[in-house]
C-alpha cells in the first residue's frame, strides 16, 4: 500500500496475534510427536505418534500455552536407552531388506553368506536325523 502524499511504501501494524500464538490458542494442546490439537484426548491418540514418537506410541501430552505435561509422562533414560536400542535393530532389519531387494553390495553378499550357511546346517541336521532314525531302525528301538 502506499502513501499518496509522501509515495513512501506505508509499514501497516503487525497484529497482537501472531501465527503462533494463535496456532496456541486455537490448537493449545501438542502430543509428544509435536503435533497440535483442540483437545486432550484428541492428542493422546496421536496417529503421527505411530511413526514419529518413541515406542510408537504418544507418551504424554503438553499444554503449549503453559509448557506442563497435561496427559502421561516424559520417558525415563531407561525407557528411551530401549526406545533406541530398538529403532536401530528396525533399521538395520530396513538396510538388510534394502541390500536384499537391491541384490548387490557388501551388505547383500554377507546376508546371502549367511542364508547359504544356514541352509547348510540345516541339511546337516536332516542328515543326522536321518540317520539317527536309520541305527534306530536297526537297533529295533
Amino acid at each position: 500500500m502506499t502513501d499518496v502524499t509522501t509515495r513512501y511504501v506505508t509499514v501497516l501494524p503487525i497484529p497482537a496475534v501472531g501465527p503462533r500464538q494463535y496456532a496456541e490458542v486455537e490448537y493449545p494442546y501438542g502430543c509428544s510427536c509435536g503435533e497440535q490439537y483442540r483437545a486432550v484426548h484428541y492428542a493422546a491418540a496421536c496417529r503421527k505418534c505411530r511413526t514419529y514418537s518413541l515406542g510408537g506410541r504418544c507418551l504424554y501430552v503438553t499444554d503449549e500455552r503453559t509448557g506442563e505435561i497435561v496427559w502421561g509422562r516424559l520417558p525415563t533414560e531407561e525407557e528411551v536407552a530401549e526406545y533406541e536400542a530398538q529403532a536401530e535393530v528396525e533399521r538395520e532389519e530396513w538396510l538388510n531388506e534394502l541390500a536384499y531387494l537391491k541384490g548387490e553390495g557388501e551388505r547383500y553378499e554377507r546376508l546371502e553368506a549367511e542364508r547359504r550357511e544356514a541352509e547348510a546346517q540345516a541339511e546337516r541336521e536332516l542328515m543326522e536325523d536321518i540317520l539317527y532314525d536309520i541305527q534306530d531302525g536297526l537297533m529295533g528301538v
